[in-house]
């Protein structure tokens, strides 16, 4: 099964970002908001950007407030926590310019050299990037 967490976290955060509900508690103790938990492997939110991971693991494209927001990953696929950012700025120091303003970016890592951006960025046809039958 896919994960259907871009087009829940555009939505979520194309509203105004509407606080979180707060009953739910933090995946670490970070003071984050879980959008999602889920036990799909977390490589399925969307594509690996190499560009993107790189500048992360360089400073230079980073959650400003690491998780922020956060989709939880507890699966056999691989238990992570990924931070949220919006290639409109929001959570996002990007001081080159690189965001898509479309995208939503997914950050495992950030702040080390092992840092891994995943993006997402809705098709406009209506049809996830991440379908099968599109690979």
């Amino acid at each position: 099964m896919k994960i259907a967490a871009a087009a829940f976290l555009a939505l979520a955060l194309s509203a105004g970002m509407a606080e979180a509900r707060q009953d739910r508690l933090p995946v670490y103790d970070t003071h984050s908001n879980v959008l999602l938990r889920s036990t799909a492997p977390y490589w399925e939110v969307g594509r690996l950007s190499e560009m993107h991971s790189t500048l992360c693991a360089a400073g230079q494209f980073n959650q400003v407030r690491k998780h922020a927001r956060a989709l939880e990953f507890v699966g056999r696929g691989g238990n992570t926590v990924l931070g949220v950012a919006k290639g409109t700025g929001w959570n996002l120091y990007d001081p080159e310019g690189r965001a898509d303003p479309e995208a939503d970016y997914f950050f495992r890592n950030d702040g080390t050299t092992g840092c891994e951006v995943y993006y997402h960025k809705p098709d406009p046809r209506g049809q996830q990037q991440n379908d099968a039958q599109r690979r």
